[in-house]
């Protein structure tokens, strides 16, 4: 029980009933086990600024630091070998995937490097249009598109159990994210 922001859930909570910890979570069978990679990037993250709040990178500073050809290119190149269409992982057309970048650009830019590389990618993000993010959501949902961009829109309250990959392209120093 833990807010991104810092604040005490103690308005709301005065204590804990019952704990999972995330390994016994996995191990008891209620959620699917992890198996995650990291992309090495040649970034140096001392220099990004972080929260006094939170102490988490403001997200300004990590999605500048993301959003780069490199960047996104050496996310896509992982994204290829590890579960991209004819691997083993990936089947034939490549792991279902939501990815989280730290501004809309970079998940826009992210989402064309996709495109580049002949994934079927789209990006939305809460300032859209309702109609075009009700069309792109809906067409993930049906499939048609295997990588789907976004900022912060698809967290709390939204359902796409076809996933089976995510991107977290913004390095983060919180447990929530």
């Amino acid at each position: 029980p833990a807010r991104n922001d810092g604040k005490s859930l103690g308005r709301w909570v005065d204590k804990v009933a019952y704990r999972l910890a995330l390994q016994d979570a996995i191990d008891d069978g209620y959620l699917a086990p992890l198996d995650g990679c990291r992309v090495e990037l040649d970034l140096d993250f001392s220099k990004i600024k972080t929260s006094k709040t939170t102490g988490d990178y403001q997200d300004n500073d990590i999605g500048k630091a993301m959003d780069s050809p490199s960047v996104h290119k050496a996310i896509v190149d992982k994204w290829l070998e590890k579960v991209g269409p004819g691997t083993f992982l990936g089947g034939q057309h490549g792991r279902f995937t939501v990815s989280y970048s730290g501004t809309t650009s970079g998940s826009e830019n992210l989402a064309a490097a996709f495109r580049e590389a002949g994934i079927c990618a789209e990006h939305t993000h809460g300032k859209m249009p309702k109609k075009h993010n009700d069309r792109v959501l809906e067409a993930f949902q049906q499939g048609s598109i295997r990588v789907l961009c976004n900022v912060s829109k698809l967290t709390e309250g939204w359902d796409a159990p076809h996933i089976e990959c995510v991107i977290v392209a913004r390095p983060t120093k919180s447990p929530g994210l």
